[in-house]
């Protein structure tokens, strides 16, 4: 091969992969305007959305902000309906998974969005349950439906790791 040659196939190569990143960001940026967003629900909904302070016996008043942004990452990961292990959604988040756990708990409370978490024990590839591995899903409340339009499950082995 020519040097030339060369140089016109990588050229040729960046910009597929150019046109592909392109097409993916668009394609992400339409499903995101598709998707209920957890702030224009609010803004429709003031009196369900009241007092959205978190509470329990360890909450301190300083805790607020940082919770409120905890629960930001989780609902942005979990709006499009995909099924996902705590891990995964730790991951996603850079969040622990005992602090994801409890955002899921808060987007059920009406105050937060009344919000349906559905849970689904993880199988492995033989089709037999993982026990105490289980995959969440959010529901949007509004709707009574998932944000996704595929019925996926949680199979997805490479969380269960």
């Amino acid at each position: 091969m020519t040097p030339l040659f060369l140089s016109l196939s990588i050229i040729g190569c960046v910009g597929l992969i150019m046109a592909s990143i392109i097409q993916l960001i668009e394609y992400g940026c339409r499903k995101m305007e598709q998707q209920p967003d957890l702030l224009d629900w609010i803004e429709r909904n003031p009196k369900r959305y009241e007092n959205p302070t978190f509470d329990g016996s360890t909450i301190e008043p300083e805790d607020g902000a940082r919770l409120q942004q905890q629960l930001a990452r989780v609902y942005a990961v979990m709006r499009d309906g995909e099924w996902r292990t705590l891990k995964r959604i730790s991951e996603l988040t850079d969040d622990p998974e005992p602090s994801v756990s409890a955002r899921l708990r808060d987007l059920r409370k009406p105050k937060f969005g009344g919000y349906t978490v559905m849970r689904e024990q993880v199988k492995d590839q033989d089709g037999k349950p993982i026990p105490g591995l289980f995959a969440y899903r959010l529901v949007h409340a509004d709707a009574g439906t998932s944000a996704s339009a595929g019925e996926s499950h949680p199979t997805d082995n490479a969380e269960a790791a």
